[in-house]
């Protein structure tokens, strides 16, 4: 694998849209403002329109009509609308490619209902830790687009590298090389699209939970999350060995991972809900 050409294929990509620029600028301050959100994003009526749509979906099940965008902003949150835009404009650049073969819709499949255990799991374990709900949020949908960079620089690759997982009866991060891998190739569009420094660590660091540098429980919930949802079947090729979950990971949440199963069963009955969220990204 050569690691320049990839390098510069992933930063050849299609700068971010203005809307989104703007959105990631006032999105690092934490004491951004429903209104500034809404400013952000009345500079794009498509993007303003997919925001109102997802507020009236089954995601938020609310039984009324939402037509302010202001309201849409309180609902959905800032840094939940942020990571589902940053996604869709990802998309979009990838796109440009032509020659994308992995399955797009289940690889956005995998990360919405990573995304929606990650949540549900925060939302149980706040009741007694501190615990980031939207940026746990924001970390799963995006904790996986270094392959659609690799998709992009070696088409074909991340399907090559699953492949060859599945024959040694590995997971797909097990299989690869570690020098230049999906984390190492997220991170570099992080950074190209100046993504906040958390979501980074998400992208960069999903895999290994229990580095020093880069611990925190809330990637803890992104990992396990990630894990669940590949033992659910979730995966992006069929056949994926899922990685395991360590007993330290379980004693750091302080969840069976009995419950854990309840909680991702319980998620994955509101087929909706994960429905109207990728409707974001089509």
């Amino acid at each position: 694998m050569d690691r320049t050409s990839i390098l510069k294929t992933i930063l050849n990509l299609p700068s971010p849209p203005a809307v989104l620029r703007r959105i990631t600028e006032i999105t690092a301050d934490p004491h951004i403002s429903a209104v500034q959100m809404e400013n952000a994003l009345r500079l794009d009526p498509v993007v303003s329109g997919k925001v109102l749509r997802l507020a009236n979906s089954a995601y938020i099940g609310i039984p009324r009509t939402i037509s302010s965008l202001h309201h849409a902003v309180v609902l959905l949150g800032n840094r939940r609308i942020h990571s589902l835009i940053l996604g869709s404009a990802l998309l979009g650049a990838v796109k440009s490619f032509k020659k994308i073969t992995i399955p797009i819709n289940d690889f956005w499949r995998h990360s919405i209902i990573t995304a929606m255990i990650a949540e549900s799991i925060a939302k149980h374990l706040k009741r007694y830790m501190t615990i980031d709900e939207d940026g746990v949020f924001s970390g799963a949908v995006l904790h996986d687009i270094g392959k659609l960079a690799l998709e992009v620089a070696l088409p074909g690759h991340v399907k090559e590298i699953s492949e060859k997982a599945s024959f040694s009866k590995k997971p797909f991060y097990a299989a690869e090389d570690q020098d230049f891998n999906h984390t190492i190739a997220g991170d570099c569009i992080a950074q190209q699209w100046n993504f906040p420094s958390d979501l980074r660590n998400y992208i960069l660091n999903h895999h290994q939970p229990l580095n020093e540098n880069c611990c925190s429980i809330n990637l803890t919930i992104v990992h396990i999350s990630d894990i669940i949802t590949h033992i659910l079947g979730y995966s992006l090729f069929k056949n994926e060995i899922p990685p395991s979950i360590s007993d330290d990971l379980l004693a750091r949440i302080e969840l069976p991972l009995e419950r854990l199963k309840v909680i991702a069963a319980t998620v994955l009955q509101d087929h909706k809900r994960s429905e109207a969220l990728l409707q974001v990204f089509e």
